[in-house]
């Protein structure tokens, strides 16, 4: 191409530059222009297949066209051609002229930064599209690759303007390795983190946690290399890093969602001096509207017993009558644990607890729970017995 410009060129020099370099600046433009010519067509053939595309991978489509990843590919073309054009067009012996040899190297960087550009915005979409198929945490993953090819990048940039082997800046990095690890010490630490949260599948995106040492009691935002976001209840965000997850305990409330069980675990306490034998004509003191008439038939049963000899304390009428309510109630999970007990007495009188799983729902949780009370208290006298509480001014309302 220089060749048959210097032939269409008059001889001699042209406003003080010679015809040889007209001649070179001509071939550059030139190679410039085709080279983007090529890059805006395989860009306008790559959106005109966006459709296609779409059609075959659905959702994931349209994180592709989030992250231009087809814009991004583009835009390797251009360096591309201008690394084939410029020594198709110019001799092998003009290579080695100055101006060559810095616009090689000008060429080379900008190639290293638009491929890294192209990367990057790949890696990215891959870490949308594996959250969205599979909540591990990935992204600790997609953030040390993209810190590895950024490293690459630089080593291979920096060693082509210097003119040196890569194996020379590596060694020369290799000398400062202490000081590397503590620039990225957290890196480290948040890398060998990632690595074990996803292995041992301790943390996903979505999950509800509590760490109490960071103030977080939320939903998991985003799995980081350095940080775990969280989003509390009240809408703060807490940022926790990524190896506190290992180091320090905290609570993954992702089993409550998987089993679609939430634990209900309250107690009231009894006071003890209401606890006594019930004689037979006791089954017959209590109010049969104040319970469901489901127990009757059991509480004719116990009557039956303590008629025969058997002691049979009120607490123990109330704990099966709860226990029957337990096993009647839609709202308890039948096919999980639950059960009625006592705990040891205390200075405020004996436990009596509800052991039971219900929805996980938290409006719904929080209902069944306060229902529980409400039933427990309002039908405990039903029984003759008393819950207990510190004297007030309505301790005698009845």
């Amino acid at each position: 191409m220089e060749n048959l410009l210097l032939k269409v060129l008059p001889e001699g020099e042209v406003m003080g530059i010679g015809v040889d370099k007209i001649a070179a600046i001509l071939v550059l433009v030139i190679a410039v222009v085709l080279s983007y010519l090529v890059e805006r067509l395989v860009r306008r053939l790559l959106l005109s297949a966006h459709p296609r595309i779409s059609n075959k991978l659905g959702s994931r489509a349209e994180i592709i066209q989030r992250h231009k990843v087809l814009c991004r590919a583009s835009f390797v073309v251009f360096p591309l051609c201008l690394m084939v054009l410029i020594p198709e067009f110019f001799p092998r012996e003009d290579i080695g002229d100055r101006l060559f040899r810095t616009t090689e190297k000008v060429l080379n960087f900008y190639f290293y930064a638009v491929l890294w550009y192209f990367l990057m915005g790949l890696l990215s979409a891959t870490n949308d599209i594996l959250s969205e198929y599979n909540r591990r945490s990935v992204r600790g993953f997609i953030q040390t690759v993209q810190l590895g090819v950024s490293v690459v990048f630089i080593v291979f940039a920096v060693s082509d303007v210097l003119g040196k082997s890569p194996l020379r800046v590596i060694a020369g990095l290799g000398a400062s390795a202490a000081v590397l690890m503590l620039i990225f010490k957290d890196t480290l630490l948040g890398f060998s983190a990632s690595v074990e949260l996803a292995v041992n599948d301790i943390l996903r995106t979505g999950d509800w946690i509590t760490m109490q040492k960071y103030g977080a009691d939320g939903i998991v935002l985003e799995i980081g290399l350095n940080v775990v976001k969280v989003r509390n209840w009240d809408n703060t965000v807490s940022s926790v890093p990524t190896y506190a997850f290992v180091s320090d305990a905290f609570e993954n409330w992702r089993g409550v969602e998987k089993s679609r069980a939430r634990r209900v675990r309250r107690a009231v306490n009894i006071d003890m001096q209401s606890v006594k034998f019930c004689p037979p004509e006791y089954f017959d003191s209590i109010d049969s509207a104040q319970i469901a008439d489901g127990f009757l038939p059991e509480l004719a049963e116990m009557k039956k017993q303590a008629e025969g000899g058997a002691k049979i304390t009120n607490l123990t009428v109330f704990r099966k009558y709860l226990q029957w309510q337990l096993d009647a109630w839609p709202s308890v999970v039948k096919d999980m644990l639950h059960f009625v007990c006592l705990r040891p007495p205390t200075t405020t009188g004996v436990p009596l607890e509800l052991y039971f799983f219900t929805v996980p729902d938290w409006v719904e949780y929080e209902n069944v729970q306060s229902y529980t009370y409400e039933y427990m208290i309002a039908c405990v006298r039903a029984f003759g017995l008393r819950v207990y509480q510190e004297d007030s001014d309505a301790s005698s309302w009845r």
